[in-house]
């Protein structure tokens, strides 16, 4: 049985797109929510890791999710610029 610690958290809803949102995209708001959740547990492991090739291999996969969630508020906020409440 795993840790419950150390586990990382599971979408309460799958991933899929609704195709309802005006302004905002539900899906890309679960993969920010997901990406930064795991970009939380690899700097939660990092606090656990003295081994130094392995503490480098788990900055790396950090800094990547970092990078996903930068890219996926960028476009959130695209979206968000883009959107036209009068509908025209």
């Amino acid at each position: 049985m795993s840790d419950p610690s150390v586990d990382p958290p599971t979408p309460a809803v799958p991933a899929s797109c609704e195709h309802t949102c005006p302004r905002d995209c539900t899906l890309l708001n679960r993969m920010l929510l997901r990406e930064t959740a795991l970009g939380g547990f690899y700097n939660q492991l990092l606090q656990e890791c003295d081994y130094p090739d392995v503490r480098k291999f788990v900055v790396e996969l950090a800094r990547e999710h970092d990078d996903a969630v930068r890219k996926l508020e960028g476009r959130l906020n695209e979206l968000y610029a883009s959107f036209d409440p009068s509908g025209v």
